[in-house]
């Protein structure tokens, strides 16, 4: 193993190719039960292996299992492979993902955002030998999307992937429908499905779905439906309720994505307001916002919305339904203000 050379003009480059203690060695990590092996790899870091053992089954690296002279004898751990950022992760010949023989060895390759680089220049097997035995523990690609684009693992060769497992997870970044992910692309995909998929980590908007599409080439996740943005708690309509989850996940400092109605990645007051344009878009027929201090949506600030601010007065419910327009949790002088701003102005008359 020759790892972090820290020679020019490689600085900074990891490069595994072969090894300082003899041909009969091969790459591999966690290979013994309760092992555990991370490999984190961000900004711009390069980590490549290359590794062809002569007169042996196993080429290239093999995580959770296998020994150092290409057999199978270990039990296997628990190894991840995270690649990150603009991170580069090349296996110049095959990677073997859980060669382990116990049934708790685990392997994750986890690639995060669409900029990073996974290139396998082999066959990729999860969870499955080269004679096609099948692994009884687990191998799993992990996609965090953080974006309408992701990062696409290529394999040159075969990738066996219907002993592997998928998990789906969303960071900062909530789909609208339309969206289209390349997770994999391969030479030869064998197999038509994964052992097992995961997307609770993925919670999609009211009216999306995840739709899977593994074909001979790749592997591609698309988002199904059209969202109404504005209907936040699954109603199929954008109304006072909807308003009010807003209101009160802004008070709280929420981070649901859903709520982050204009993709800046927090949860704020300019959610409000892009709530107040998408709904006024889909209920009003003038298609204008509604209007700060509208408390009852009915397209007009006027005198019923005070009397609900007054009812509601010096309260802590923290709802725009009882006059906390400006989401800071009480109902106040500067609701009122709000309200008085706006006061007999009506959205059909604002363009």
């Amino acid at each position: 193993f020759d790892v972090f050379n820290f020679e020019e003009p490689n600085l900074g480059v990891a490069t595994v190719t072969g090894s300082v203690n003899g041909s009969e060695r091969t790459s591999h990590v966690a290979q013994n039960l309760n092992s555990e092996a991370v490999i984190s790899l961000a900004d711009d870091a390069v980590v490549s292996v290359d590794s062809a053992v002569p007169d042996s089954f196993w080429r290239g690296f093999v995580m959770s299992g296998g020994d150092n002279q290409g057999g199978i004898s270990g039990a296997g751990g628990k190894s991840t492979v995270v690649v990150a950022d603009r991170a580069s992760f090349t296996v110049q010949q095959d990677l073997h993902m859980t060669l382990g023989l116990d049934a708790a060895a685990e392997s994750a390759l986890k690639v995060i955002g669409p900029d990073a680089t996974v290139a396998i220049n082999g066959q990729l097997r999860m969870a499955i030998d080269d004679l096609g035995t099948p692994s009884s523990g687990s191998a799993t690609i992990h996609s965090v999307i953080t974006g309408d684009s992701h990062s696409t693992i290529t394999v040159g060769g075969d990738a066996l992937i219907d002993q592997g497992s998928l998990l789906v997870e969303l960071d900062g970044y909530s789909p609208i429908g339309g969206e289209s992910y390349t997770l994999l692309a391969a030479g030869n995909i064998v197999g038509t499905s994964f052992r097992d998929q995961d997307f609770s980590l993925a919670p999609l908007r009211p009216g999306l779905s995840w739709d899977l599409a593994i074909g001979s080439n790749s592997i591609l996740l698309n988002v199904l439906g059209s969202a109404l943005l504005c209907d936040l708690n699954g109603d199929s309509q954008c109304d006072i309720g909807d308003l009010d989850l807003l209101i009160e996940g802004i008070a709280a400092g929420s981070s649901d994505q859903i709520l982050d109605l204009n993709g800046d990645g927090m949860v704020v007051l300019s959610d409000r307001d892009a709530w107040l344009t998408l709904a006024g878009a889909e209920n009003l027929p003038s298609g204008n916002a509604y209007l700060v201090g509208d408390a009852n949506l009915d397209g007009a600030v006027d005198v019923p919305d005070f009397n609900i601010w007054n009812g509601a007065k010096f309260t802590t419910s923290g709802l725009w339904s009882e006059g906390d327009f400006n989401a800071d949790g009480s109902t106040d002088v500067t609701d009122f203000n709000a309200w008085n701003g706006n006061k007999f102005l009506s959205s059909a008359a604002v363009s």
